[in-house]
């Protein structure tokens, strides 16, 4: 669900915390938003179709005076957790790498953090799907990158205090500080992490076909 929205040009925020939604769904227990310049979504999931679940009806009714905003709801079968470990592929997450400092730009510094670290760990988990198969916290996500040498100690340094910050904004901490270039150096890292993910597939890639 999450890969196909970005795809479309949407940014998708998973499990939003009332710090960046607006007023009207704070409280209403939406599983994620989207949002594109001519559409925003509200998405709920459902561990079955046709389970009852009150939510549904406090989002239809959040929405009621708010025709800008449409209500999509998935079935995923029991399994919600499986939305906040997407698999993305290397061209969507670069299309939103490429728009991190139109985030910044358009909807502020917390959306545009929260959207680059969800792209870090994406790029991560293409590197090294394995490792980074279930959720991981932001310290051990860089130590790992760290350890492996897939960063630099400068690169690093730089990542961890972002970490720090992305979980304070993602808890409701609206007076961290980013900077529109920290933002950019994320996109950069991403790139990057990305660029090594390549060539880890190419390298396997004829590994495979030599044995």
């Amino acid at each position: 669900m999450q890969p196909n929205l970005e795809a479309k040009g949407y940014h998708v925020f998973v499990r939003p915390q009332d710090s960046i939604l607006p007023p009207f769904l704070q409280g209403k227990r939406a599983d994620a938003i989207a949002l594109r310049d001519d559409r925003k979504l509200v998405i709920a999931v459902m561990p079955g179709i046709g389970e009852p679940s009150g939510k549904i009806p406090a989002l239809d009714a959040a929405l009621a005076d708010h025709p800008d905003w449409e209500l999509q709801v998935f079935t995923s079968n029991g399994d919600t957790e499986a939305l906040t470990l997407p698999t993305m592929t290397p061209q969507a997450i670069t299309d939103q790498a490429n728009r991190l400092l139109d985030i910044f730009d358009t909807a502020g510094p917390i959306p545009a953090l929260l959207t680059a670290w969800s792209l870090v760990e994406a790029a991560s988990r293409l590197l090294m799907p394995e490792a980074f198969s279930r959720r991981q916290t932001n310290g051990s996500l860089m130590e790992r990158l760290a350890f492996e040498g897939w960063v630099t100690p400068d690169e690093a340094e730089f990542l961890r205090p972002l970490g720090r910050l992305w979980n304070r904004a993602a808890h409701g901490d609206l007076d961290v500080k980013v900077t529109r270039q920290d933002i950019a150096a994320l996109a950069d890292i991403v790139r990057l992490l990305l660029d090594l993910a390549a060539r880890e597939a190419e390298t396997s890639a004829k590994d495979a076909v030599g044995a």
